[in-house]
């Protein structure tokens, strides 16, 4: 079966033991094996949701096969290939933020504003804008879209050529009628979140009483309806052990496929970064996934952690995936709580391009960032305490504190190549005074090398000579407040203090690192006498 046809490239799918194989043929085909290569690893190996004469439905994370959204697929994986072209392959939109359910792992609790849902005109503008990407999965996500009675209007307005259009839901409100209503949208598949096989434990985690009722009738209903149905589980250390009753309850149900994520430490979550997913974990989910996948009959299984580990694709987010919330925040993902724009002040692309360009998502990563220890440490655990979510990635400290109180100053007699690596590591407050005296009222610096980072790359100031000398008997910089901007050394210092004067003064770069909202930016230093006050312990005196 041809499944791939542009003029100099031609792929085909074959069947072999039940599994399906793509092959190339045409001028380009030796261009092409590389990419088929990575295709057929998995695809040789496990089970098909679906094959007929003239089509093969592999997964609901696949287009269907031959068909214009499988061909964009191609495109978007010679593109990355070849070309390495950046292609956001995958858009997930939360249409809103409203959800009758709490659930304990919740990864978008602290997301959801009240009066954030976009319009319908809003939500089409922002696919629209990704399938002139290239985006060839679009996913529609909350909270819970059902809350929305416009849903199947939305569907109906997402251009099926070009990509298939998915939903996660809870079952809340997906009777039979709007099932069906959402078939005739032209929706591709509904993917249903169970968190237990047992009704009571499932409705306690889920934090609404009759939830794994409306999760159970929805895959009902929406198989009737002749929806393609995943699954959908988020396993952790308390649902680890029910794998197998959960895959026999997605065979009672008839799905299409059962998908597996593991939890993440986010959201609701975010206080129990020891109670995740361990390596050993993941490894039980891939042996899981191969086991059933090379039997016949039966849901597949996408155990996602193994699908997007090291071994096969890696981390999609920022990458091959993006989120958009329901306030219009542009994430990596649903599970990183951090913005880089919104599409309501700029267009998509622009957003895309910057998240393409952080230092974090500049290189696709083997892992799930957010189960990355060295990422959350640098990423997620610098924002501000009680910050509204998704915070902007461009105000992140990155594990560097600005000067706070002087005491939390620390002076160093190492040259600044010597700070650097150190401070990557440590996440220490990095500076240098060679000499820091006080005579006559007046401190004198040697020279002070003082060093900002944030979440964007590098060094933005690294300055010399910079402070000749304190001419005034007190200084304060007080709760400035800090934003991506750029200014002159000079213009600031000289705008909030007394007689600052500067031996070498130079307008530099500086995007700072943003101050703890609990702990002004302040700085004191007064004549001799009252130094203690305000100067730190390790001050040389004369």
């Amino acid at each position: 079966m041809q499944v791939y046809d542009y003029k100099v490239v031609r792929i085909n799918a074959d069947m072999n033991d039940g599994k399906v194989v793509l092959s190339a043929e045409g001028a380009l085909a030796a261009a092409a094996e590389p990419i088929l290569k990575r295709i057929n690893n998995v695809f040789r190996e496990e089970k098909p949701i679906s094959v007929t004469d003239d089509s093969v439905i592999f997964s609901t994370w696949v287009p269907p096969m031959p068909g214009p959204v499988f061909n964009r697929m191609i495109n978007a994986e010679i593109g990355s290939s070849v070309l390495k072209k950046r292609t956001p392959d995958q858009i997930s939109v939360g249409v809103t933020p409203r959800c009758p359910n709490k659930c304990a792992h919740c990864g978008a609790s602290d997301m959801m504003r009240p009066n954030s849902e976009m319009t319908v005109d809003e939500i089409i503008n922002i696919i629209d804008q990704g399938l002139d990407m290239g985006t060839y999965l679009v996913t529609i996500d909350g909270g819970e879209p059902m809350m929305r009675n416009d849903i199947p209007d939305i569907v109906s307005r997402i251009d099926k050529t070009k990509t298939t259009v998915s939903m996660f839901t809870s079952g809340f409100r997906l009777s039979e009628e709007r099932a069906k209503a959402l078939k005739e949208a032209g929706l591709y598949s509904v993917k249903v979140s169970f968190d237990s096989p047992d009704a009571e434990k499932h409705d306690a985690f889920r934090g609404r009483k009759g939830s794994f009722e409306d999760a159970v009738n929805a895959m009902k209903n929406a198989r009737s309806a002749g929806l393609m149905t995943d699954l959908y589980l988020t396993i952790s250390p308390y649902n680890i052990d029910r794998i197998d009753d959960l895959y026999s309850r997605a065979c009672d149900l008839n799905a299409s496929e059962m998908s597996m994520t593991g939890i993440i430490a986010v959201g609701n979550w975010k206080d129990h970064e020891d109670e995740v997913l361990t390596r050993s974990d993941a490894k039980r989910l891939e042996a899981f996934h191969r086991k059933i996948n090379s039997e016949p009959g039966g849901p597949r299984v996408s155990a996602l952690p193994y699908l997007l580990g090291p071994d096969m694709f890696g981390c999609f987010a920022g990458n091959r995936w993006m989120h958009i919330a329901s306030t219009g925040d542009v994430l990596p993902c649903p599970y990183t709580p951090l913005t880089f724009g919104n599409i309501r002040n700029e267009p998509l692309a622009d957003i895309w391009k910057k998240m393409g360009n952080h230092p974090a998502y500049r290189k696709k990563s083997d892992v799930c960032l957010m189960r990355d220890p060295e990422f959350r440490e640098k990423y997620i655990h610098t924002i501000p305490a009680g910050e509204k979510m998704p915070y902007p990635v461009y105000k992140l400290r990155s594990g560097i504190r600005l000067f706070f109180h002087p005491e939390q100053i620390r002076f160093r007699r190492n040259s600044p190549k010597e700070i650097l690596p150190e401070t990557r590591r440590s996440g220490k407050i990095p500076g240098q005074i060679n000499t820091l005296t006080y005579s006559d009222g007046r401190l004198s610096f040697g020279y002070f090398y003082v060093l900002f980072f944030t979440g964007f790359p590098g060094i933005f100031i690294q300055p010399s000579s910079v402070f000749s000398h304190f001419s005034s008997a007190f200084i304060c910089l007080s709760d400035l407040s800090f934003s991506h901007f750029s200014f002159s050394l000079s213009s600031v210092f000289r705008a909030v203090s007394c007689g600052l004067q500067f031996s070498s003064v130079m307008p530099v770069r500086i995007i700072p690192a943003r101050i703890h909202k609990a702990v002004p930016f302040r700085m004191r230093f007064f004549h001799a006498g009252h130094h203690q006050a305000g100067c730190p312990e390790n001050v040389n005196k004369r």
